[in-house]
């Protein structure tokens, strides 16, 4: 399952655009209003990403983009899930209003700013945009491009009357200066821009292609830098402009050269000596070791083509080495060797591996690992002290009400680099208790310590000591628990002051039987809207100093909650349903689906503590959802009144049994479909008369589908290579829904040619509750449901089997057997147990979503009432937790069977566990048949 399409250009058979890109139509949707109203709030988002596409050498262009991390939240806070580049060819179109007869589709890493599209064709015009795709295939764009136009590439006529090299000849000279070193033959070899080149047949070729290339616009850049221990680092900037414009001038091999210049000038003579290093074009930086002291050198970096000429990219400025200086060792002993120079050292983090093994990592010369006796702590220590001078970090220190204290920072990228070269690893605020000393001269009475991202720039400090006096500091530990503090701030002193009670952050006290927790805050604030009838949009403030003062008091997992607040006040009942949705810190709106229409609802947003505390942040206003009341034109009622009744296709069974169809719930509003279906069950429905490719799921609660039609049909509008689609769970009355999947197609005539139906998936949904302690946190995977619900459906055990097994009383003669867990179980030993485990076929699972089912075979008792055989397996999966998604709970080990090629077993694996598939007999020496068991791995 999953299909990667990274690099790949989509283009219709029938040349019709499909991919939406704003205006673009997309896909028909059952209750397409939502799809409407998530583009239309996503069009009227601010942005502030942008994007460029450039013409490049050979029929390429090349696309650079900036989105900022706010874009890129708030498109997934839309349902964005996969970044993407697209590439149209706008030949004689506006994109606003017309569909791009082609559309390249290129999956990128969030991280990438860049990409190199190749094969575009001559005098057409191109596009590009940057976004996000949902699940459900809409298009979320965050920038687009200026058009461009790809020029028919020139050729430069042959000057001796022969073959074209392609090569484009400017007029003006080639620029010679560069002279070769001097090899140990003494032959002079080595080209750098000029370097003397082996003779080439035809050298008038070789004579433009430098010329060429020495005219040539780059906008590279190379920087040496002078490092301990006779070394240096060499750090570069070259676009992918530059390389591709190299290679288009036969560049073949991306190289960094080393010259000693000592007492020359590169431009007018031969270096002495030149080091070479064939890199990686991902590289930027390298570590150059053993260069002489009191010897100056210059860095290149370019490419070397096939016949040995270089191509300069672009040239360092020259640095002299400086003989090391040692420190006199602290306690009398030998000297470390550790070197500390007065002027900063460039931050690239670089292990190097001296001549005996030993690893050390270069910090201004000093090792930062485990070093005999300590000395390379002290040193360390002392070098950090001695580059603390140069630092421009800054700390601020305020005390507040309720013993509290607020936290803010500024620190340079330059000082984050230069800790971690010294061997920095996390990123660190402390809070000293200084009362009455000196922290220069002796230890604090007490530290809190804070892990942070290096992004963070405030804290929010609590349960501090009354009259105490308190200092913080920024910095880094290192992995052998060094500090390197990168400021210090201002002594406070921490007084108790009234409370002020109109602001606080309180832990429920109605709901949850607490006394509130008063706390000074920042304002928070967060309102809900009607988007439409299906959907509501939430949008919060929450300062960053908040989030931290709610962590300091316990606070987790950072929360949306939305309550059904119809005719209550939620300060003293309980809401009707409460739906929780896990968010990201950096999250600021969410759109929800609307759970029933016709209600009040009202949001929450706070944090969860581990013992499931809800501590509020911020409360919304009020919201009423009504009944929506339109007209759906007649082309809408056609699509939706398409022929329900399956026409019997004829597809060749191999086919059949490799295509299936199933559903896994999400959460407690969507699931997702997950598909395969074989080309030639695919071919088999075209050819007798499909059309349209389409999933269709049925809502089948407590109807009879062999005898009633389903009470609703959602369809939709497939692309072929579809295997995964995500499904929104419509609330009712009851606490569940029963579903139904099939794939297939429709023809010209509104037939319906089902090729492969999954089992019906009986989904629990929430309806009241009466405690917001019984609802929890709605997740991923999992149900939240109070036995007081199920009780709200039926009464006693025999109306549960009934709407169970959708039979209805009267119709039929019922009788229970009841399995009793001690006298209804077949007790296993460890012998037996053992055995099964040899006997069976296993497969280790690991966390994850699996579904199984038979693709093929029979297993026959060599009996001559089935002499063919049955399509029936066991299985048995121990050794982990897994929830079998039928019953939805989670178990150590867990039995269960297929029967038919059809039926599924759908696992959600919590740990790693193994999967036995076996067979049972008495007497296995008449036994015939195998069958192949598929498990298939979900992709998230």
């Amino acid at each position: 399952v999953g299909v990667d399409t990274t690099d790949k250009a989509t283009t219709p058979a029938d040349g019709n655009q499909t991919t939406p890109t704003d205006g673009i139509p997309i896909a028909p949707i059952a209750g397409g209003l939502g799809v409407a109203g998530l583009l239309a709030a996503w069009a009227n988002h601010s942005k502030n990403s942008e994007i460029n596409l450039t013409a490049q050498p050979n029929q390429s262009g090349l696309a650079t983009w900036s989105v900022p991390q706010a874009d890129k939240d708030a498109a997934k806070s839309h349902g964005g899930q996969e970044y993407q580049l697209r590439v149209y060819d706008v030949t004689d179109i506006d994109l606003d209003s017309q569909p791009a007869p082609t559309v390249q589709q290129y999956d990128c890493s969030e991280s990438t700013t860049d990409k190199q599209i190749d094969s575009l064709v001559p005098e057409h015009d191109y596009q590009t945009e940057i976004g996000y795709v949902t699940d459900d295939g809409q298009w979320l764009k965050l920038a687009r491009s200026e058009k461009i136009r790809i020029s028919t590439p020139e050729t430069v006529a042959p000057m001796d009357g022969g073959d074209s090299t392609g090569i484009s000849i400017p007029e003006v000279g080639v620029d010679t200066t560069d002279k070769a070193t001097t090899p140990a033959d003494g032959n002079q070899t080595t080209p750098t821009d000029g370097i003397p080149i082996a003779p080439i047949a035809g050298g008038l070729g070789v004579a433009g292609l430098l010329a060429a290339w020495a005219n040539h616009s780059k906008n590279s850049e190379i920087n040496l830098t002078a490092q301990p221990n006779q070394s240096g680092l060499a750090t570069w900037s070259v676009p992918q402009a530059d390389k591709d414009a190299a290679k288009s001038h036969g560049g073949q091999e991306y190289q960094l050269r080393v010259y000693d210049v000592t007492d020359i000038d590169l431009d007018s003579q031969p270096a002495p000596t030149v080091q070479q290093y064939d890199c990686s074009e991902s590289t930027t930086d390298k570590q150059i070791d053993s260069l002489v002291p009191e010897h100056d050198y210059q860095t290149e970096i370019g490419y070397v083509t096939d016949d040995g000429q270089w191509l300069k990219l672009a040239r360092s400025e020259k640095i002299r080495i400086s003989t090391p200086e040692t420190v006199a060792p602290m306690d009398g002993g030998d000297s470390t060797g550790i070197s500390i120079p007065e002027v900063g050292v460039d931050t690239t983090d670089k292990a190097t591996t001296p001549a005996d093994g030993n690893q050390t990592t270069p910090t201004d010369g000093i090792g930062i690992g485990q070093i005999l006796g300590g000395l390379g702590v002290a040193g360390l220590l002392a070098a950090w002290a001695n580059r603390k001078r140069e630092l421009n970090s800054e700390i601020n220190l305020t005390s507040h009400h309720n013993k509290s204290a607020s936290v803010t920072w500024s620190v340079p990228q330059a000082d984050k680099d230069a800790a971690k070269l010294y061997g920095g690893q996390q990123y660190q605020l402390r809070v000293y208790d200084v009362t009455n000393i000196d922290l220069d001269s002796q230890p604090a009475h007490s530290t809190k310590y804070y892990d942070s991202e290096e992004s963070n720039q405030q804290w929010q400090v609590g349960n501090l000591l009354d009259d105490c006096e308190y200092q913080a500091e920024i910095g880094y530990a290192t992995d052998d628990g060094q500090w390197l503090p990168l400021a210090r701030s201002n002594r406070v002193r921490i007084s108790e002051y009234p409370v002020d009670e109109n602001i606080d952050v309180t832990k429920e006290p109605e709901l949850l039987g607490k006394t509130p927790v008063k706390w000074v805050l920042p304002p928070c604030k967060i309102t809900i809207t009607p988007e439409n009838e299906e959907n509501m949009m939430v949008v919060w403030e929450v300062p960053q100093t908040a989030k931290n003062a709610i962590k300091e008091q316990g606070g987790e997992q950072y929360q949306l909650r939305i309550y059904d607040v119809t005719g209550i006040d939620l300060d003293t009942q309980p809401a009707y349903n409460v739906q929780a949705y896990d968010c990201e810190e950096s999250t600021q709106q969410m759109q929800a689906p609307v759970f029933v229409k016709e209600r009040e609802y009202q949001a929450e947003i706070g944090y969860v503590t581990d013992d499931g505390e809800w501590l509020k942040l911020a409360r919304s206003n009020r919201i009423w959802i009504p009944v929506p009341n339109f007209t759906v034109d007649s082309d809408e009622v056609k699509s939706t009144q398409l022929d329900t009744t399956p026409t019997t296709v004829t597809i060749p069974e191999e086919a059949l049994k490799s295509s299936w169809i199933t559903i896994v719930p999400n959460d407690n509003q969507s699931a997702c479909v997950h598909l395969v279906v074989s080309q030639a069950a695919k071919d088999a429905a075209k050819q007798q008369g499909g059309k349209q490719y389409q999933l269709r799921i049925y809502d089948v609660t407590d109807v009879d589908i062999d005898s009633q039609k389903a009470q609703k049909i959602q369809q939709y509008d497939c692309e072929e290579s579809i295997q995964k689609q995500k499904i929104p769970i419509n609330v009712g009355s009851l606490s569940y829904v029963d579903y139904l999947a099939e794939i297939g197609y429709v023809t010209d005539n509104l037939q319906w040619l089902r090729i492969v139906c999954s089992d019906p998936l009986r989904i629990p949904v929430l309806t009241r509750t009466d405690d917001i302690e019984a609802v929890g946190t709605v997740l991923p995977g999992e149900t939240a449901i109070d036995t007081d619900v199920i009780s709200q459906v039926s009464e006693s055990e025999e109306e549960t089997a009934i709407a169970a097994s959708n039979i209805t009383p009267g119709d039929c003669e019922i009788q229970h057997l009841v399995v009793h867990s001690h006298n209804n179980c077949y007790s296993l030993n460890d012998a037996q147990i053992k055995g099964l485990q040899e006997t069976a076929v296993s497969k280790t699972l690991e966390p994850g979503i699996y579904v199984a089912r038979i693709k093929s075979g029979t297993f026959g008792y060599g009996s001559n009432i089935c002499p063919s055989g049955e399509p029936f397996v066991l299985l048995w999966i121990f050794g982990g937790k897994v929830k079998n998604k039928k019953t939805n709970i989670p178990v150590g080990q867990t039995w269960s069977t297929l029967n038919g090629y059809h039926e599924t077993l759908t696992l959600e694996v919590l740990e790693t566990t193994t999967l036995y598939v076996f067979f049972v007999d008495t007497y296995p020496d008449d036994n015939n048949g195998e069958l192949t068991v598929s498990v298939a791995k979900l992709y998230s």
